[in-house]
C-alpha cells in the first residue's frame, strides 16, 4: 500500500464514521485493518534502512581513516558520508511514517465515537479520557488556548460555583469554558483535550438539568449531590 492510498482511505474512513456512524464501523474497521497492514510495510522497510545504515556507517569509518592514511579523497568521503545522510533522512521518514499512522488511527477512531455520541446525545458528547483531570493542568490549557488564539481561555466555572449548586452538581475540581463545541476555538480545545487524554464532555445547547448552555465540561462528569 502506498502513502497515498493509505491517506486517501483514512479520509474516506473519518468522513464515513463522522457522518454515518450505522456504515462508521465497517469503514472503521477496514481502516484499523488497512492501517495495520501499511505500519508492517513501513516497519519492514524501516528495518531494511536501519541494516543498511549500519553497514554504511562502518564504511564512513573505512573511509575516514583511509583519507587520514592518504589513500582515498576527501571527494570520495564526502560521498559515502552523504549517502548515510540520505539513507538516515529516509529513516526519519518512515519513522514519522509510524507516528502518523497511530495518530490518524487515534483520530479517525475519536471522531467515529464521537458522532456515535452525538446519535446518542445530539445535544452533547463525552471523552472519558485516559490521564486524570485536575484543576492545577487549567494554567496548561490557557497556554494553549492563547497560544492559539491570542486571547485568554474563556472561563466560565473553575471550581465548584452557585450556579451549580443550584443544579444539585458537585463542579468541584472541574472547569467550565465558554464555547462552543462546533465553533473554530471549540473545536481546537475538544482536539486538544482529546490528543492529551484529559476527560471532558462538550454540550451543545443548554440540557435541561444538566447545562444552561453550550459549553466545554472539562474534567470527569459532575456527580450530583442531591
Amino acid at each position: 500500500m502506498t502513502v497515498r492510498s493509505w491517506l486517501a482511505l483514512a479520509i474516506l474512513a473519518a468522513g464515513t464514521a463522522a457522518q454515518n456512524p450505522d456504515a462508521g464501523q465497517d469503514a472503521l474497521d477496514r481502516f484499523v485493518a488497512r492501517s495495520a497492514e501499511y505500519e508492517k510495510q513501513v516497519e519492514a522497510y524501516t528495518r531494511i534502512l536501519e541494516e543498511s545504515g549500519r553497514r554504511l556507517e562502518a564504511e564512513v569509518e573505512l573511509y575516514r581513516e583511509a583519507f587520514a592514511k592518504g589513500l582515498v579523497s576527501a571527494r570520495q568521503v564526502e560521498e559515502v558520508e552523504r549517502r548515510l545522510a540520505d539513507l538516515h533522512e529516509a529513516l526519519s521518514d518512515q519513522q514519522n511514517a509510524l507516528m502518523t499512522v497511530h495518530q490518524t488511527v487515534a483520530e479517525v477512531q475519536a471522531a467515529y465515537h464521537q458522532a456515535l455520541e452525538l446519535e446518542r446525545h445530539p445535544s452533547w458528547f463525552r471523552f472519558e479520557g485516559t490521564r486524570s483531570w485536575t484543576l492545577d493542568l487549567a494554567d496548561e490549557l490557557d497556554e494553549f488556548f492563547r497560544t492559539r488564539f491570542g486571547r485568554e481561555l474563556p472561563v466560565s466555572a473553575y471550581g465548584q460555583t452557585e450556579t451549580h449548586l443550584e443544579l444539585g452538581f458537585n463542579h468541584e475540581d472541574r472547569l467550565d469554558v465558554a464555547l462552543h463545541p462546533g465553533s473554530d476555538e471549540g473545536r481546537a480545545l475538544v482536539d486538544y483535550l482529546r490528543a492529551e487524554g484529559l476527560p471532558f464532555t462538550a454540550f451543545n445547547a443548554a440540557v435541561e438539568g444538566s447545562a444552561t448552555g453550550a459549553h466545554i465540561h472539562v474534567g470527569p462528569p459532575s456527580p450530583r449531590v442531591f
